[in-house]
């Protein structure tokens, strides 16, 4: 939600006499809006009435007195809600005929920030110049996958996690996406209705997490070996991964094999360097990990990780029918690859 405070200016001049005799004192300043102190009264020659308390405008200043003078100017308005402190009142007109007007009144500070989370920055008071706005709270997060970018009932599942985690969620084609399609995010998932033929090696070197779905593309971003079977692969028929490492974050406190999925479905595997952090494996097959990570920094396959990294291929049909089990895992893992 944003938030935009506008302040009130409101100025009051008057007249003088001839030049021959003194004019009545000036017209006092006007008070401040409804939450605002009233403004001071101020004769000919003195300051104007001050700023209300809050954000009202300030009052006027008073007009002046001589024939042919100008009257001294309104006092600066008072700081808008939310904005900054308004400026001192200028000073009154001077009693002789030939004086001008007193100086007007100094700037208003600049106002305040806005809120955290998107909100407008204050208006400055007086002259003052607004306050930053807020900066927003939500991170952005890109799903790349078909290559028409629209979203599978998979990779729809996994963008209702990204969102119950605070991401913001664009869709995008594995044809077209580049680094610069993405820059500024925090997250990128490559899913596994994402092909690794289209995709390349385009994300491969780009400062920004990824959790990377399509075990197609370990290679591609560096995580493991190339070829199939050699460096990744899959097994049909799956609903279970095995544990090995109880205490890692990235496993959220689970233990032992873990039913992921209520429906069978294709499992992927990478064999990654021992660089990586593996937590969990195909069950019965202790060297295909299931469930691995690089942090920024380590070692991967031909190249320093550049940002952390993450492997967990459930593919199509195993991420649209996840267990609770699955969706802690997944939780746990987006929570590790994005400190």
């Amino acid at each position: 939600m944003t938030l935009m405070v506008v302040g009130v200016f409101t100025n009051c001049s008057g007249g003088g006499s001839s030049s021959v005799q003194m004019g009545s004192a000036g017209k006092t300043g006007n008070g401040g809006s409804s939450l605002a102190g009233s403004g001071g009264t101020s004769p000919a020659g003195s300051d104007g009435g001050t700023a209300g308390i809050t954000g009202g405008a300030a009052g006027a200043g008073g007009t002046g007195g001589g024939g042919n003078l100008f009257g001294g100017s309104g006092g600066a308005t008072g700081g808008a809600s939310l904005g900054g402190r308004g400026g001192d009142t200028g000073g009154g007109a001077g009693t002789d005929s030939s004086a001008t007007g007193g100086n007007a009144g100094n700037a208003g500070n600049a106002g305040n920030a806005g809120n955290a989370v998107g909100g407008a920055g204050g208006i400055g008071g007086g002259i003052g110049g607004s306050g930053a706005g807020g900066a927003a709270g939500r991170r952005k997060a890109f799903l790349v996958g078909l290559p028409s970018a629209i979203p599978t009932a998979g990779d729809n599942v996994m963008a209702g996690r990204l969102t119950a985690h605070g991401f913001q969620v664009t869709v995008v084609s594995d044809k077209t996406v580049d680094s610069q399609t993405v820059a500024g995010a925090d997250l990128v998932v490559i899913s596994s209705s994402a092909e690794s033929g289209n995709l390349g090696v385009r994300l491969k070197d780009i400062p920004i997490p990824i959790l990377c779905i399509e075990n197609g593309q370990y290679p591609n971003q560096g995580m493991t070996p190339a070829g199939v079977g050699v460096g990744e692969g899959s097994v049909f028929a799956q609903t279970a991964v095995a544990i090995i490492s109880a205490g890692s974050p990235l496993v959220g406190g689970l233990t032992g094999n873990v039913t992921i999925s209520t429906k069978p479905g294709e499992l992927g595997w990478g064999a990654p360097p021992a660089t990586a952090t593996t937590v969990a494996t195909i069950v019965g097959q202790a060297t295909h990990a299931t469930i691995f990570g690089f942090a920024k920094g380590d070692q991967m396959v031909g190249m320093t990780a550049p940002a952390r990294r993450a492997g967990f291929a459930i593919r199509e049909d195993l991420a649209a029918s996840l267990s609770a089990d699955g969706i802690t895992l997944f939780d746990s893992i987006l929570e590790w690859v994005t400190q």
